[in-house]
């Protein structure tokens, strides 16, 4: 369950999402939750939005939903070449490569960025680069 600093919940635990290719993984249905969710969507006022919060992940606590302090140790990206990241540029934390809102060391190679440019518009493409880095892996 992703997090941030305003947590999403519609999208992990409402019936609505108890389907096949959302990310309500284990198809979890509550008519009690959807009707916290459904409030706390449209909520403004911030205390009243904390409370709510406190009791959907009070009623995730109970019901077992999430194993907490979980972190997939891995993280798969996708990106342009353009973008570029340091020889061992993450952490043992790291959960995103390109985080514009979080902790992230990459940058933007324009250099790299306009001969690529040049390339698509001559229908060129170049061989898929597959990286992985292993710094961390538990042997």
């Amino acid at each position: 369950m992703g997090g941030g600093e305003i947590p999403a919940y519609w999208e992990y635990l409402h019936s609505d999402n108890a389907k096949p290719q959302t990310n309500n993984h284990t198809f979890y249905q509550n008519p009690d939750m959807d009707k916290l969710i459904d409030q706390y969507v449209v909520e403004f006022d911030v205390v009243k939005k904390q409370a709510l919060s406190h009791q959907i992940q009070q009623k995730v606590s109970e019901e077992f939903l999430i194993v907490p302090g979980y972190m997939v140790p891995y993280t798969r990206e996708a990106h342009w070449r353009w973008l570029r990241i340091p020889e061992n540029g993450m952490t043992k934390q790291t959960q995103a490569m390109f985080s514009v809102t979080d902790v992230a060391n990459f940058w933007i190679d324009d250099e790299i960025k306009k001969q690529t440019k040049q390339a698509m518009k001559k229908g060129e493409s170049f061989e898929p680069v597959i990286v992985v880095d292993d710094t961390y892996k538990l042997q």
